[in-house]
């Protein structure tokens, strides 16, 4: 469980992101005990370190930070500038091959998201997102020299600290919810808008449902994938700059597609991330006791990454399912084969439980145990 202490860290962390992202200085009490190891330690987990850095700027003029820490945020800050740098050479080149050969190219979150921060090179972005419409084969022979590695719903180029991630759909395409996001997604690449960059961009009602969807797949996937805070203020940078008209259109489409809820609960974690009123983007009044398991999956160690008792086996499955019962409300934000997905964890789990009496390893085969010695023919 996260304490008092955690809880105010968080905040002081993330009153650094705001003054950088609004472009005002941080209100810290002067005589507030911080500890700086642990905050970046947060900030590089949820990549916020570039705004916090640049939140924490002033302070080193008059002492409030030591200054070894301060010198380690800014190399670290410096590090994440160059990354940014040498992303944008390795996209203007892209975009030149492209413009060549009769090729477009969509960015995808990242490098297109900076564009709504004051400061771009202060937002982390781990890879280069693209969409080809289409092209992608003719993208990894020509924009990645062919040296691509196929993964799920795109192919992975990463060589001298560049990773491209060249997509062949825009969304996983596992549910048939996302299927039918997809189908809308595409629908509305006709009315991508290119920028003076020269690469593509999604229009707005469609960034919404694309970025909302994304925060869903990491919703879906707690342990392996959880939730940035940053992904969470990418969703409300991008909310705050959206005029009344599209709302309209971006609220039929969320009803549309049974996301009203998770819609909800992503403007009200952008809210308390950026402390910012939201609340002309909002449908309806929220269930507040959901807000708080959001955060506590979001910023507790132990929640995302439970560690089980080993031995004995019996009390390992109990802690799972102790485990399980702390974050099944996400069930209901996740809107389609809830039951499902329900079914899932308890065949997992059931499956798991018989490993266990018969002594053996998660990784076995319960069908092996059995086996007689017979070769198949």
């Amino acid at each position: 469980m996260l304490t008092k202490t955690d809880n105010t860290l968080v905040e002081i962390m993330l009153e650094f992101v705001r003054s950088a992202v609004f472009e005002r200085e941080p209100v810290i009490p002067n005589n507030e005990i911080i500890d700086w190891d642990k905050m970046m330690d947060m900030a590089l987990e949820h990549g916020l370190l570039g705004w916090v850095y640049d939140g924490i700027f002033s302070l080193s003029e008059n002492g409030q930070i030591p200054r070894q820490q301060f010198i380690s945020w800014g190399l670290s800050a410096q590090e994440q500038t160059s990354q940014y740098f040498r992303q944008q050479e390795f996209l203007d080149n892209m975009i030149k091959v492209c413009d060549n050969n009769d090729m477009k190219l969509l960015l995808l979150k990242g490098i297109s998201l900076s564009e709504y921060y004051p400061k771009p090179s202060s937002r982390l972005s781990c890879d280069i997102d693209i969409y080809l419409f289409g092209d992608y084969e003719k993208g990894n022979r020509l924009l990645l020299d062919g040296d691509v590695n196929l993964a799920e719903k795109h192919y992975v180029y990463n060589k001298g600290g560049i990773q491209v991630e060249n997509h062949i759909w825009l969304i996983d395409m596992g549910t048939p919810l996302q299927r039918k996001v997809e189908d809308y997604l595409e629908s509305t690449l006709n009315s991508c808008v290119r920028t003076e960059d020269g690469y593509y961009v999604l229009p707005s009602k469609s960034l919404v449902v694309y970025l909302l969807m994304h925060l869903l797949a990491h919703l879906n996937n707690p342990q392996n994938d959880p939730i940035k805070i940053k992904s969470i203020i990418d969703f409300g940078m991008v909310l705050k700059t959206i005029n009344a008209d599209i709302m309209d259109e971006i609220k039929s489409i969320i009803f549309k597609f049974d996301l009203s809820r998770s819609y909800m609960l992503f403007v009200e974690l952008a809210e308390w991330a950026l402390s910012f009123d939201l609340s002309r983007y909002k449908f309806f009044e929220f269930e507040s006791k959901d807000i708080q398991s959001a955060l506590q999956l979001i910023l507790d160690e132990n929640l995302r990454h439970p560690t089980y008792i080993q031995s004995p086996k019996y009390k390992e499955m109990f802690k799972r399912w102790s485990h399980y019962k702390q974050i099944r409300w996400r069930y209901k934000y996740l809107p389609t084969m809830e039951r499902k997905r329900v079914l899932f964890f308890m065949n997992d789990y059931l499956h798991d439980l018989v490993k266990s009496l018969l002594g053996m390893s998660p990784k076995d085969s319960i069908g092996s145990k059995f086996k007689t010695g017979r070769s198949r023919i």
